[in-house]
């Protein structure tokens, strides 16, 4: 299992803000004026990550902060690790994992940090990777060289969904579909560290498609918004952002050459551009048919996710310093300034973040 102290995972799962707008008659100005004050300012919600700055520096607990980094809060004090934080599609909820029971397994807790248990009682899930289903019902997460797809609430077994998978091989990096119908996961062959991506069924694992075959690599799977693309990491001979269709037709490298991929791609909400980490440690975005390319931050970066905030204005990312820090940064989606603001600032190891609460609708 990766260690989930370094390890991230693809989370591509949240529920976008509606404000409300109306007009009241001159009788009900004053209340009008106090529902106007107490709507939020910004449609972008909260960050919830990791860090160990409430310990001795080894051990994780959650925290969650304001989308302008500010209001820092605890959600889980416990003497076990807990990390890897994903907010649920409608804002409601955290998955996260948890040494608590003596070894990581999924747990499960109130957007305000109550009710914290884990996903199973009696059977503990100690997944590689996991992620929410669109709708928030379900979860996906890889284990032993097989994939999952498990009920949230209820004690159903989860479903194993590689029982299609090629001999030989394994399945990891699970991520859903928008429809919530299909999960595309990264499947390991035999070659020696070569990898394909694969489509399949989520209620059995059947209809299983080969996206992209041959020597080399591809991971980080992310379907786009609308469902009709899946972008991801590729090294078929040079490393970078590719695309392909979801059925498996039409890949195409958006990226190579001198500015490459080093993960993390990740859509934007309307699915119009992708961001991700270039060989070189910057953070680009380009267009999702390749255009457009445009540097957006002058912060370097070697590990963690990227992620948009949910209005698409932002997007964050970890860098670090020769000193081993490592810090949760945002930065404006246009590149106009390339500054980016430091969230965490607190000079520690093992901050990491990979979601942002979208607000839910009023």
């Amino acid at each position: 299992m990766t260690d989930p102290r370094r390890a991230s995972v693809k989370l591509f799962a949240l529920l976008t803000f509606s404000c409300l707008a109306a007009a009241f008659p001159a009788g009900h100005a004053a209340q009008g004026t106090a529902e106007k004050n107490a709507r939020p300012q910004s449609p972008n919600g909260k960050i919830v990550f990791q860090s160990t700055q409430g310990s001795d520096g080894f051990i994780n607990d959650i925290f969650v902060m304001d989308a302008d980094g500010k209001r820092q809060t605890r959600l889980t004090d416990d003497p076990a690790d807990d990390v890897l934080p994903a907010w649920s599609p409608r804002g409601d909820r955290v998955a996260f994992l948890s040494d608590r029971r003596g070894a990581y397994e999924i747990f499960v807790m109130g957007a305000d940090g109550s009710n914290q248990r884990p996903l199973r009682d009696e059977s503990p899930v100690t997944p590689q990777a996991f992620a929410w289903s669109p709708d928030g019902t379900r979860l996906a997460y890889a284990r032993g060289g097989d994939a999952y797809v498990i009920e949230v609430e209820g004690t159903a077994a989860p479903v194993n969904v590689s029982g299609y998978k090629p001999a030989g091989s394994s399945d990891s990096e699970p991520q859903w579909s928008p429809d919530g119908g299909r999960l595309v996961l990264r499947n390991f062959t035999s070659c020696g560290g070569c990898s394909d991506l694969h489509v399949v069924n989520a209620a059995d694992g059947g209809g299983r498609v080969a996206l992209a075959t041959g020597p080399g690599f591809d991971s980080a799977p992310h379907w786009s918004p609308d469902g009709l693309l899946i972008a991801y990491e590729g090294d078929r001979g040079e490393r970078g952002v590719y695309v392909t269709a979801a059925d498996g037709t039409g890949a195409e490298a958006l990226v190579s050459g001198a500015v490459g991929a080093w993960g993390g791609q990740a859509w934007s909400p309307v699915g119009s551009r992708l961001a991700f980490r270039s060989a070189t440690g910057g953070i680009y975005a380009v267009n999702a048919d390749g255009s457009g390319l445009t540097a957006l931050s002058d912060v370097q970066s070697t590990s963690g996710e990227i992620f948009w905030s949910p209005d698409g204005s932002k997007v964050a990312f970890h860098g670090g310093n020769a000193d081993g820090w490592l810090d949760l940064y945002v930065v404006g989606a246009d590149g106009s300034t390339r500054r980016a603001d430091n969230y965490t600032k607190t000079r520690r190891a093992d901050e990491f973040a990979q979601s942002w609460q979208k607000v839910a609708a009023q």
